[in-house]
């Protein structure tokens, strides 16, 4: 699932993207009031999820919810706010937002409450299944199956599958790779994403997977079916 956050206070921000992507969810961050307006005149990725901050610095987000759903019509958005009085959720609510939390929050209800709103914008429709071969990757529950058989992958193992999935036939090089599964410039000169690479691959030839992940020496990785 990809999530925008809207957050000024940066800290917080990478707090929150650390966390979204332990769950192998993809995170871009926006926090200023102006890369909003910005984005939403010209959206560069169709998000499944915006994640709101509702005062960014002197300037109320909740005013660019309507042209945000406008120019993005299938977005949930949830708000995070330290405006926590009932007419103001009421008001967020009303105009548009599909949920809406009061900082401080806990971490564990804010991902529980997005995948609640990932459920209801998908039920269990093949938006969140992806399929290639006999090989099916659920984005929402973090389950990978081949032919029916569940297989046990680690986290990074799992966010790696899913951010091929995600871009299908596309080669994706080790830098572009790092800054979606580990934080960015992590490890950059050690073997890392080789190591897990190698390991996610041996699992998926071994459990007789009929896609798998391919590369190029010195350009990058990709899935594709076999």
């Amino acid at each position: 699932m990809k999530v925008l956050l809207v957050e000024d206070d940066l800290p917080l921000a990478h707090f929150l993207e650390k966390a979204l992507c332990s769950e192998a969810y993809l995170v871009e961050i926006l926090s200023q009031y102006q890369e909003l307006e910005d984005f939403i005149r010209t959206p560069y990725f169709q998000p499944d999820l915006a994640i709101f901050d509702r005062i960014l610095g002197a300037q109320d987000s909740l005013s660019l919810l309507k042209k945000f759903q406008e120019k993005l019509p299938l977005t949930r958005i949830l708000f995070l706010s330290v405006l926590g009085s009932p007419d103001e959720k009421a008001r967020a609510l009303e105009e548009g937002a599909d949920d809406y939390m009061s900082k401080p929050y806990s971490l564990r209800e804010l991902i529980a409450r997005i995948r609640a709103l990932h459920r209801r914008a998908n039920g269990h429709s093949p938006q969140y299944l992806k399929h290639l071969g006999n090989l099916e990757v659920d984005l929402l529950n973090h389950v990978v199956k081949i032919e029916g058989q569940r297989i046990p992958l680690s986290a990074k193992e799992f966010k790696i599958l899913t951010v091929l999935m995600e871009q299908e036939g596309a080669m994706l090089n080790r830098y572009q790779i790092l800054d979606r599964v580990w934080e960015v410039g992590k490890d950059l000169e050690s073997n890392v994403v080789e190591a897990t690479m190698h390991n996610l691959r041996k699992i998926l030839r071994e459990s007789g997977a009929t896609a798998s992940v391919l590369s190029k020496r010195g350009c990058g990785y990709w899935i594709s079916k076999q």
